[in-house]
């Protein structure tokens, strides 16, 4: 085999010489092929150097651990450890960022949740949650809405809020007043001063929770008419027991003559209850007394004793006297006197079991 290459080193100053100058373009190749191929080794030596271990978290679980180059992608990694996503898989840091200065990549499998929204219900596949799972969904809460959420995360309830504003004429209810009469029973009662709504006009705002009224707030403009305070007028004076003498009590074992269902109304000594002429004396002349006075038919004599179990807690333990008549007071009716007017028509019309004594 000819060299047409010689290396002579009889010189030093002399260096090389090639024989046949035709050849340096050749040689020239020579060495740039073995420069490539030694930066080429060199490149892959450092890139083996510059590998590093990258943890791979499935919903916090770590599932695989790779050995990587700094120059690979999320997706490399993923690929190199044969994890497989599904759609709307979430992955964290994202599939084409470089895995340099990463070591740990996350993915969030996506589940089923449920969004009930303005009462709608709407399924969505996801991998985010809390708001951002909302945001996927479409769904923006205002600023007074709210969120809530199961303890699994897979049901979202969302309260939208909404506020309505309008002018209404409203009305201003009248408060009451008591004032108290010690010359009267405690059972005397009698309005002083009628009360009377007043009227305003009134901005009114409400809010409702998910198309629901839920609190209505009044604010006053403008005073049209002021309300009347009622001022009713009470007794305040301890009734006394009042028992006719030598009363047998039917509930006591008292004789008991008959037994019937009356139809029992009451009265007072005013003039709409007695007429014009009316004193407050009875027909037998005695003065009429609430809980002993009461009138009953000309078939029941006076001074019979009639027990009513109706009045069984007053202070006669429910045994009158009869003491006056009446030409509407026949039949099976009776009338019980009362000191006021307005007790009497408190009482109106019963139909009540009654006992005549003996």
């Amino acid at each position: 085999m000819k060299y047409r290459l010689y290396i002579f080193f009889n010189n030093w100053q002399e260096g090389y010489r090639f024989d046949d100058e035709t050849n340096k373009p050749r040689t020239v190749k020579i060495v740039a092929s073995l420069a490539a191929v030694c930066c080429l080794c060199l490149f892959v030596f450092f890139a083996f150097l510059n590998r590093h271990d990258v943890d791979i978290y499935v919903d916090g679980k770590n599932v695989a651990t790779c050995k990587v180059p700094s120059q690979a992608t999320v997706a490399d990694v993923l690929m190199q450890a044969g994890t497989e996503l599904s759609y709307n898989d979430g992955v964290y840091p994202a599939l084409d960022s470089k895995i340099k200065n990463v070591s740990r990549v996350d993915i969030f499998r996506a589940r089923e949740i449920a969004i009930t929204y303005q009462g709608e219900v709407y399924l969505l596949s996801t991998s985010l949650a809390g708001y951002g799972a909302l945001r996927q969904a479409g769904v923006y809460l205002g600023d007074s809405d709210s969120l809530s959420v199961n303890n699994d995360g897979t049901q979202f309830s969302v309260a939208t809020e909404e506020k309505t504003e309008e002018t209404q004429v409203i009305v201003l209810a009248h408060e009451s007043q008591t004032k108290e009469n010690n010359q009267e029973y405690k059972d005397y009662k009698k309005i002083l001063t009628e009360g009377k709504d007043g009227s305003a006009v009134a901005t009114v705002t409400t809010t409702y929770i998910n198309g629901q009224a839920v609190k209505t707030e009044q604010l006053i403009t403008e005073i049209i008419s002021t309300p009347v305070t009622e001022v009713v007028e009470v007794g305040t004076k301890e009734r006394p027991v009042i028992k006719p003498p030598n009363v047998t009590y039917a509930s006591g074992g008292g004789a008991v003559s008959r037994s019937y269902i009356a139809n029992v109304s009451a009265y007072c000594a005013c003039p709409i209850c007695c007429g014009i002429y009316s004193n407050g004396y009875t027909a037998t002349g005695a003065k009429a007394t609430q809980y002993v006075t009461i009138a009953a038919p000309r078939s029941i004599p006076f001074g019979t004793r009639i027990y009513i179990p109706y009045f069984k807690d007053a202070p006669n333990g429910g045994i009158f006297v009869v003491q006056d008549r009446g030409g509407a007071i026949t039949n099976n009716r009776l009338d019980v006197y009362f000191d006021s007017h307005r007790a009497a028509l408190n009482f109106g019309r019963k139909n009540l079991e009654v006992h005549i004594l003996e």
